[in-house]
């Protein structure tokens, strides 16, 4: 009779925490509709739909498709694969190469097409983001049910981190997951280059060598994003990076092909 009434409780517990789940997303979303349709009145009312508002407008649009997406897949059982990063992993920007929705990221484009059982979600907010975002955010976006959490962040040397800065950053991660009885996957970053930026290959090649090096020596697997979009060759291939620094939806389902062959000899 007790072993009865507790896994009752248990099923009215989850049941509420469900419907606590929904309550609070679908709070999000309403609040995101009434801001597009503030937006969409004021470009009425002025006559003028200026860049930023326009840009405003799509981003909260972008916004509610997200919240609808993770909603789905936080009420699930479990998530299965969980990328964390920066635009790279949020896969979003411009819509002539990438989902408005970032349904093309590269943990996406993997499920859907090696594993359409499995859940996947990756993180939205880390555009222009570092590893020690990455860091000082974890807590708020690990999400207990996962099984395998991926991350990598490509702008450490842009934010002028040391390479200690990104090892040890890397390694508190993994740490952090792993302890949460969960599978970290770190991730060694693409190589990019940019007209508007500059990114030094060999600074580049040099902090992912480190990087490699301070994980294998602690016995941590990882995978070698970069050779996804190049081969191997330990050159930059702009072929499928849009702008010279992010994946179009093409480089984003090579990505995730790579990845996954590297997942199952893990």
């Amino acid at each position: 009779m007790t072993h009865s009434n507790d896994t009752t409780i248990l099923l009215a517990a989850f049941i509420i925490c469900i419907f606590t789940i929904t309550a609070i997303f679908g709070g999000l979303i309403y609040f995101q509709e009434q801001q597009i349709s503030q937006m969409e009145l004021q470009a009425g009312n002025t006559n003028l739909t200026t860049h930023s508002l326009q840009y405003e407008l799509e981003l909260s649009k972008n916004r509610i498709l997200q919240l609808e997406y993770q909603m789905d897949v936080l009420t699930s059982p479990k998530i299965d694969y969980y990328a964390y990063g920066d635009s790279i992993t949020r896969a979003t920007g411009d819509d002539r190469y990438l989902n408005p929705d970032g349904s093309g990221a590269y943990i996406i484009q993997m499920v859907r097409e090696f594993n359409l059982n499995a859940t996947a979600l990756h993180n939205v907010d880390g555009g222009g983001m570092d590893s020690s975002w990455g860091v000082a955010n974890l807590r708020t976006h690990y999400i207990n049910n996962t099984s395998v959490f991926v991350y990598m962040f490509t702008n450490d040397a842009n934010d002028n981190l040391t390479v200690n800065q990104t090892i040890d950053n890397y390694i508190v991660i993994y740490d952090y997951v792993t302890s949460q009885g969960t599978k970290a996957v770190p991730c060694i970053p693409i190589l990019r280059c940019s007209n508007k930026v500059a990114y030094s290959l060999k600074n580049q090649t040099e902090r992912n060598m480190a990087l490699e090096s301070a994980l294998t020596s602690r016995g941590i697997k990882f995978v070698r994003m970069y050779n996804a979009l190049n081969g191997g060759k330990g050159d930059i291939n702009t072929t499928y990076l849009y702008d010279g620094v992010h994946p179009s939806n093409e480089g984003q389902k090579i990505m995730g092909e790579y990845l996954w062959a590297q997942l199952v000899q893990m």
